[in-house]
């Protein structure tokens, strides 16, 4: 299944809060790849938790700062192999008056194991940030890239060759940031761009998600965490048949109902 990117989550936003909430707009499919991509200030010391009413919890891929204790404002966060659901996803970071903004994102046909590849950080002063992938693992791969930056409001465009998904450019709503995506098909490196009308002190991270490899199936399905689907061959399918004809005739007994009636013992 190729890579696709399927939802994206109205974009959540919230000052002066302890946590953040939001829910997907449509029910997540089964094995699709989640990816949380936040911009936090005014938060204490310690690393944010990302996590959802089906019970899973978000790996960081990335953050602006090289520790994600030490307060970087943007980060991304991921899940694979999602169950099916219609899902709550909670950014909680330390403290309790911080700024949030987040977007989630779903992505089909990423790989349900590892699938993490590319993590970059970078930072300057300047009206032009950027973030640049280096080589990647492989041809096809989907990649986040989220900016945030210090100043007053400015106008900011995105890069052309991406798709945006977030932006806040009002800090007095919350910490400014803008995210984007874009669906790769090489393995050359990318550089994610923004254009910013004056020179503003930025953070940048990006992060690659690898698409499944060929047959790779995903191991959930619709039915339930871990539950797999039970395709019945045709011989199953005719035994069921006879099966339920017969169990309501008290002369079948059970060598009968096994075809072993009027065989002896030894009989194959």
């Amino acid at each position: 299944m190729a890579l696709a990117y399927d939802q994206q989550t109205v974009q959540a936003r919230a000052s002066g809060v302890d946590s953040l909430t939001q829910t997907t707009g449509q029910a997540v499919d089964a094995g699709d790849l989640l990816v949380v991509c936040t911009s936090i200030s005014n938060a204490t010391g310690g690393a944010i938790t990302v996590t959802d009413d089906a019970t899973q919890t978000y790996t960081l891929a990335i953050s602006s700062s090289a520790t994600d204790a030490a307060g970087g404002r943007v980060r991304v966060h991921y899940f694979p192999n999602s169950v099916a659901a219609t899902v709550k996803v909670t950014v909680n970071p330390p403290g309790a008056s911080a700024d949030i903004d987040f977007t989630l994102s779903e992505v089909s046909g990423a790989a349900t194991a590892s699938p993490l590849d590319a993590q970059v950080r970078s930072a300057g002063t300047s009206n032009a940030p950027n973030v640049v992938s280096g080589t990647l693992a492989q041809a096809n791969e989907i990649i986040f890239a989220v900016m945030t930056h210090d100043g007053a409001t400015a106008a900011l465009t995105p890069d052309a060759t991406y798709t945006q998904i977030g932006e806040n450019e009002n800090n007095s709503t919350g910490q400014c940031y803008n995210a984007q995506y874009k669906i790769v098909a090489a393995t050359t490196s990318d550089t994610a761009d923004w254009s910013k009308a004056t020179s503003v002190n930025w953070e940048t991270v990006l992060a690659s998600f690898k698409e499944a490899a060929a047959g790779e199936t995903p191991e959930r399905t619709k039915l339930g965490v871990g539950t797999k689907l039970y395709r019945p061959s045709l011989p199953h399918l005719i035994g069921a048949g006879v099966l339920a004809g017969v169990l309501g005739n008290p002369r079948m007994t059970r060598r009968a109902l096994l075809g072993l009636e009027g065989r002896g013992p030894r009989d194959p």
